[in-house]
């Protein structure tokens, strides 16, 4: 038989017991209430993160909005090429993304479509590259800060915003600083990579011009401004630019007719004349590089020809052009320029011109006694102040085709001058146009 006592100790005990159980059953409770409240906590979070997201990527389409009006207010849009072991693939692609087009066109339309259709089809092939116009700071500007440092620094920001609303919570500054950490690694990556990449250009160059590329990149340069504001510009060419006659020149006064001059383009030539284009210039008014008119495809360049053609046919050509060549052939097989004429003809250049001024004076300084007197002239500003209607008239008197001359005077007649200041071009100039008129009759 068990004593008194013991049995009041194992009341004792088992009342102790079921007080821990009712403990046990109320921590469960709260820990169950712990975790309800953890997970409505992250939803909330990923809720906040899509918001998040969905907010960058409205920025981000803002961004690119103002970006385009700006390239479409300052025509700086830059279409460049990939990597040399990826041209069959883009020309692939840029192909099958050429969106057709009518030929029933005006030369300007036709120019137009032409510059729309590459513009399409390069969008599509991720040919395009943007060009911030304008007093706009999107971050850091150092050569090796992309698109991922510029997303690891958003995010180092996001968990900063975070941190303060919740009153410096232990874990999310936790996160904070190893966001930190990440964000520093990758720049200092990045910033390796840069320069391992420099090394190995210097070092191991494929050319000279990627040579002296990177090595001016290492050059101090003193950021001089330009004083003259984009309104003196425009006055100071306005008042230099020659006065526009109003002389009357009848189309069919120059009647000429030459079979060579007046042979259409052929694709050989076209193709002949995009191989020597020169790479590493600055793009025209339509933004297009000469690097992607080497890789285009023969169905963008067979467009690109009858446009030339049309142009030559009709002799009007389209308002933003102002270079063309095709009298070279012409004038060396007929001996139109004296052999003396230099500086300006193809493979007779400033060179040529300084070797036969050189030889004339050894040639007469040599001779005991020698003397040689010359005489240099320098007109100022020639080429503004010439007159063109003179200039047609003696173009039909050397026996130019009259196609020809009407399709250089479209060229003259449409020209206009934009200078450029920094990121600012002024308003197009115009020649001044004379009070007088004066009709030719030939």
């Amino acid at each position: 038989m068990s004593s008194p006592d013991h049995s009041d100790r194992m009341d004792k005990i088992m009342e102790k017991l079921e007080a821990m159980d009712k403990k046990l059953t109320k921590l469960d409770e709260v820990i169950t209430s712990i975790n309800k409240i953890n997970s409505a906590v992250r939803s909330l979070n990923k809720k906040t993160e899509s918001l998040d997201t969905k907010v960058k990527k409205q920025e981000e389409e803002i961004k690119t909005l103002k970006s385009s009006i700006r390239q479409i207010n300052n025509n700086q849009i830059f279409l460049s090429t990939p990597d040399r072991n990826q041209n069959l693939i883009v020309k692939a692609n840029f192909g099958y993304t050429l969106p057709a087009f009518s030929y029933d066109l005006s030369v300007d339309d036709l120019n137009l479509a032409i510059t729309e259709v590459v513009k399409t089809a390069a969008i599509k092939c991720d040919m395009v590259k943007s060009v911030y116009i304008g007093k706009y700071n999107y971050g850091n500007n150092k050569p090796w800060y992309d698109h991922d440092c510029r997303r690891s620094h958003s995010n180092v920001l996001n968990k900063l915003k975070y941190v303060r609303k919740n009153n410096y919570n232990k874990v999310q500054l936790w996160e904070y600083h190893e966001a930190r950490k990440c964000h520093s690694d990758i720049i200092k990556n990045k910033r390796r990579g840069y320069f391992d990449h420099l090394r190995k250009c210097l070092r191991n160059p494929n050319s000279t011009s990627i040579f002296w590329k990177t090595f001016n990149l290492f050059k101090s340069r003193k950021s001089n401004e330009n004083p003259i504001n984009v309104e003196s510009w425009h006055n100071f060419y306005f008042e230099v630019m020659p006065a526009k006659s109003l002389e009357i020149i009848f189309e069919n006064s120059f009647s000429k007719v030459d079979d060579q001059l007046d042979a259409e383009i052929t694709f050989s030539e076209l193709e002949y004349v995009i191989k020597s284009l020169q790479t590493n210039k600055a793009p025209g008014t339509d933004g297009i590089s000469n690097e992607f008119w080497k890789h285009a495809t023969s169905d963008l360049c067979t467009r690109l020809l009858s446009l030339f053609n049309s142009v030559f046919t009709s002799g009007l050509t389209p308002k933003i052009w102002s270079e063309i060549e095709m009298l070279y052939p012409w004038y060396e097989t007929r001996n139109v320029l004296p052999e003396s004429q230099a500086g300006f003809r193809k493979y007779r250049g400033c060179r040529d011109q300084l070797f036969t001024l050189l030889a004339i004076i050894q040639t007469k300084l040599s001779r005991p006694g020698g003397k040689l007197c010359a005489l240099f002239v320098d007109l100022a500003r020639a080429f503004d102040s010439l007159n063109h209607n003179r200039m047609w008239r003696k173009l039909d008197a050397f026996g130019v085709s009259g196609k020809m001359i009407r399709v250089l005077k479209s060229l003259y007649d449409n020209a206009i001058v934009k200078i450029r200041v920094g990121k600012v071009y002024t308003n197009p100039i115009v020649h001044a146009v004379n009070k007088y008129t004066k009709e030719i009759n030939i």
